[in-house]
């Protein structure tokens, strides 16, 4: 079979199966397991497909019809300008996550403050985002869950980017003070993980998707400790689910000279940034 018509093949059986972006999603497929540089399918339509590929690529499929995330069947996700190890023990990094890291090299580079904690480091893409870009910083990721870890830690080998990591609920095991502390916790509301796309539900860990009765468990105690690791002058970078940033910036207001709140690129009030830690 030539790839043209697998690839329309593949595009109709997606759809059929009310799969979303079904055709993007084939294209991603087919440009990964065939080696090909982006946008350049078309280029092969006319050649023959390998057998092996094909049943691997109809596998794949398969994988897709039945709910998997494509980033778990790839194994990879992009985040800002890195490609990401990701599988079923860590949570997918979200394109609003990236917006976090964003902020966090912008807040770096205006000062000379280097020592960075990452919390619910999950893949360790926010950690990895700044030591990229902040080659000198200090960062450190932390995680309750060993196979989120043993992911990050096998990012950072492939990306050749020196972290240290430590295993632990929030604080626990942190020690020493940190002029940056970043966190995209749990934030969705027990009674909503239910709701989630089902997808979502069946295969990411909703250890690292449910926040508590009102998906705010983990900012109390973010905010509970805060103070204890973090330097005078130092800051906080939140990312906080839908109508959830009010509520987040006052549990800081007590203990930080300046709190704002910040929209991602959908217009949603999706960050907490609280700066200069009152003494």
């Amino acid at each position: 079979m030539k790839l043209g018509e697998f690839q329309r093949l593949m595009i109709q059986k997606l759809r059929t199966a009310g799969a979303d972006e079904s055709a993007l999603a084939v294209r991603l497929l087919l440009e990964n397991r065939l080696s090909l540089a982006p946008l350049t399918l078309p280029l092969y339509a006319e050649r023959e497909m390998d057998a092996q590929k094909q049943k691997q690529l109809t596998d794949d499929m398969e994988r897709l019809i039945s709910g998997e995330p494509l980033q778990y069947i790839l194994g990879t996700q992009a985040f800002w300008d890195l490609t990401v190890t990701v599988r079923p023990g860590v949570l997918i990094p979200r394109p609003e996550t990236e917006e976090l890291a964003q902020e966090a090299v912008r807040y770096l580079a205006l000062t000379e403050k280097r020592r960075v904690l990452d919390l619910c480091t999950g893949s360790g893409a926010l950690a990895l985002a700044v030591k990229k870009h902040v080659p000198d910083a200090d960062v450190t990721g932390t995680d309750l869950s060993p196979e989120a870890l043993r992911i990050a830690k096998e990012n950072a080998q492939a990306l050749s980017l020196d972290i240290t990591w430590t295993e632990g609920d929030l604080w626990d095991g942190i020690e020493g003070m940190f002029d940056l502390v970043i966190c995209n916790p749990p934030y969705i509301p027990t009674c909503d993980v239910e709701a989630l796309d089902w997808t979502v539900r069946a295969y990411e860990p909703r250890m690292a998707l449910d926040g508590g009765p009102d998906g705010l468990s983990f900012y109390r105690r973010i905010a509970g400790e805060a103070l204890e690791h973090i330097e005078a002058g130092g800051a906080l970078f939140l990312e906080v689910g839908v109508g959830q940033a009010a509520a987040v910036q006052a549990m800081l207001a007590g203990g930080f000279k300046e709190v704002r709140v910040r929209k991602d690129m959908e217009g949603i009030e999706r960050m907490v940034l609280a700066a200069g830690r009152k003494e």
